[in-house]
């Protein structure tokens, strides 16, 4: 099994530091869990085709994998909007 090095921007590390405890506690988590499994997360579509995406309560952990390295880049933390439907 291939366990995938994230590569987290600093903007979304500086995101993620100043998140509640209990919140970051929940991304790091997820991060841990992406880098065993990236496939647990779902293909977006459309204009983002080739990213992919991880609910963590309201935060949204949009990611990309790259295969030939064997890292998953993490590209975006955003925060998901009410109406969004998972």
């Amino acid at each position: 099994m291939t366990v995938f090095q994230p590569d987290i921007p600093p903007d979304v590390a500086e995101v993620v530091r100043h998140l509640p405890p209990d919140v970051k506690r929940s991304v790091k988590h997820a991060i841990r869990a992406l880098s065993l499994n990236p496939d647990a997360g779902e293909p977006l579509r459309r204009a983002r085709e080739g990213l992919w995406k991880y609910w963590v309560r309201r935060f949204r952990i949009v990611y990309t994998m790259i295969a030939r390295t064997g890292s998953s880049a993490l590209s975006r933390l955003a925060t998901g909007a009410a109406s969004t439907k998972r």
